[in-house]
């Protein structure tokens, strides 16, 4: 692009002025798998944590030993991938390009299950058991 056509904006992001002044309207394909991304591991985590809620992992919890086994295992399928999640949900987001409301329920949703999920954690361990 030559000297007259190129057009800089804030930070050093170079773009034709006919780029500039009609800006992308859709989710880039990048920014739509991590979309898909982020409410599928925000519906895996909801699964899991209905399913500790509901105790199916009770049987797990007769000693120290499976106690401790079991909050490896939930921290592999839950903390792990709601921290996925959020990260992902927050990657969609772009301060430059409009911004739409699935992208904001894809994080929101990721970051209640991993606040849900502290939390229990936090109490937890401050329970003593």
């Amino acid at each position: 692009m030559c000297d007259t056509c190129k057009f800089e904006l804030p930070g050093g992001i170079q773009i034709c002025p006919s780029c500039a002044t009609t800006p992308r309207t859709t989710l880039s394909p990048k920014r739509k798998k991590m979309l898909i991304g982020s409410y599928a591991l925000a519906a895996w985590c909801t699964l899991v944590m209905g399913a500790l809620f509901a105790g199916v992992f009770q049987a797990m919890g007769k000693d120290k030993a499976a106690e401790q086994a079991l909050g490896i295992l939930l921290m592999f399928i839950l903390l792990g991938p709601a921290i996925v999640g959020v990260a992902l949900g927050v990657g969609v987001m772009d301060r430059r390009l409009p911004n739409t409301m699935a992208m904001w329920i894809a994080t929101v949703w990721n970051g209640l299950i991993l606040g849900g999920f502290i939390l229990l954690m936090i109490v937890g361990i401050l329970s003593g058991k």
